[in-house]
């Protein structure tokens, strides 16, 4: 039964260190075009996009619908995050995006920009919230404050 066992993984171990020897480790980047030119096409708001993320960031998912842009980001710390650009009322966004015991803990400063920073939300998450006349910008997810900081600062 060992026997069989070995020569069962053998062929495994070999297919799974090739697969990382040759680089398909990287997760793919998702062309978000699609993505940003419905939003705009849409003219609910000035539809802001992350630039300069270093290479080790990558935008796994990218929609817009009814008036909201998501986009998926996989940080290099793994945690990943999400930015979701809309018009729908904080209200009802963040208890939907964050958990509804999560609340505002305090105001930070991002580049010159204010952002709300909450917390409460779901374990491991915390998040940052943006609340303009026409939009709501939210990054929410497991990244790390850190992570989340860079990627708020990125946005343009």
């Amino acid at each position: 039964m060992a026997l069989s066992m070995a020569v069962l993984l053998v062929p495994v171990l070999i297919f799974v260190l090739l697969y990382r020897f040759f680089g398909h480790e990287t997760p793919p980047t998702v062309d978000t075009a699609s993505a940003y030119d419905a939003a705009r096409a849409a003219h609910p708001y000035d539809v802001l996009t992350p630039g300069g993320l270093p290479g080790d960031w990558h935008i796994a998912g990218a929609t817009y619908a009814n008036g909201e842009l998501r986009l998926t980001v996989d940080t290099p710390s793994g945690g990943g995050a999400l930015f979701v650009e809309t018009t729908a009322d904080p209200a009802t966004l963040v208890p939907a995006e964050v958990g509804r015991s999560a609340h505002l803990d305090k105001v930070v400063d991002i580049s010159g920009t204010q952002w709300q920073q909450l917390t409460g939300g779901r374990p491991g998450e915390q998040a940052l919230m943006q609340v303009g006349t026409n939009r709501t910008i939210l990054i929410v997810g497991k990244a790390s404050a850190a992570e989340q900081n860079i990627l708020a600062a990125s946005l343009h």
